[in-house]
């Protein structure tokens, strides 16, 4: 149905009459189409407005359920907030005393790698003072060898001269014989000069004159022999007393 705009010249009565009937009818279905959308929408409305409700009632009981969320959250924020700051407060005490004690630590590791160095040289050093001792007993015990042999050199002259001390002593004796012998027989015959008393001697043992020496040049020979095998020890003994001393 077409919209009416400006209202038309009539020619008749009828034809205004059926105008304003149609005009009316015109208003009279958009009315009822107006009222009918109304009330579609009013109780649309209705049924938006209870749903509405119903979430706002949601959303009140979810407000205040996050509200007290809320507050928790905010009740454990403080706590933790609390927490960390006398965690932090711990931390950094405990950083502060790892730090002394790694500048401690830093100290000690100094001093013990300086006291390390110290016993590396007092370590070489001993380790050189041992190589010398080494050489030191080596020389010692070739010295000490030596000094083994030279004392049974020692040994065997000693021996010697204790043969020499016995032979020497059975001369003398031999010579105290003779002597008493000679005055026995001053005593009986004529005197006699020492010539004759050794050529006595040697006929009384029985052997030919010239051919054995006299006893008593023997035990002056023995005793000649026996000084100077004492002075060869004596001279020996003094050399390698000095010997040891000057290499010690």
């Amino acid at each position: 149905m077409e919209q009416f705009g400006e209202v038309p010249s009539f020619t008749s009565a009828d034809q205004e009459i059926a105008y304003w009937k149609a005009r009316s009818h015109f208003y009279q279905s958009k009315y009822e189409d107006q009222r009918d959308q109304f009330d579609e929408f009013v109780k649309y409305s209705k049924d938006i407005e209870q749903e509405l409700e119903l979430e706002l009632k949601q959303h009140e009981s979810q407000n205040k359920e996050l509200k007290s969320t809320l507050n928790r959250f905010i009740a454990e924020n403080e706590s933790l907030r609390n927490r960390m700051d006398q965690m932090n407060a711990e931390y950094n005490a405990q950083l502060t005393e790892l730090t002394t004690e790694i500048t401690s630590c830093r100290t000690t590791s100094d001093e013990v790698n300086a006291y390390v160095r110290e016993l590396e040289q007092k370590n070489d050093d001993l380790e050189r003072a041992n190589r010398a001792a080494l050489v030191s007993i080596q020389d010692f015990e070739q010295r000490l060898n030596a000094a083994i042999e030279r004392n049974a050199i020692l040994e065997s002259e000693l021996d010697e001269t204790e043969t020499l001390k016995e032979m020497v002593q059975r001369l003398k004796d031999e010579t105290k014989d003779l002597e008493g012998e000679l005055l026995l027989k001053r005593g009986a015959g004529t005197p006699s000069t020492p010539q004759d008393n050794k050529d006595a001697y040697r006929s009384s043992n029985g052997e030919p004159k010239g051919c054995r020496s006299s006893p008593l040049s023997v035990v002056h020979d023995l005793l000649r022999k026996f000084e100077a095998i004492k002075n060869n020890n004596s001279k020996i003994s003094y050399d390698w007393v000095r010997q040891l001393d000057c290499k010690g």
